[in-house]
């Protein structure tokens, strides 16, 4: 789910606006890290269905 604007220390709250994204994750794949940092990794999401641009948070 993505909010859009808020902050995201903001709570979420019964009808906020919203964008729910159903996706389905592949496999982690490692990335070099450059010195000094966290190891990372990518793991490629594959939308599962159509997105609704439009929802809300429900109560």
């Amino acid at each position: 789910m993505v909010r859009r604007i808020l902050p995201y220390t903001t709570a979420w709250a019964a009808a906020q606006e919203c964008e729910v994204y159903h996706v389905e994750c592949g496999e982690p794949q490692q990335t070099p890290p450059a010195a000094n940092e966290v190891a990372k990794f990518m793991s490629p999401m594959k939308l599962t269905s159509e997105p609704d641009t439009r929802a809300v948070v429900a109560a």
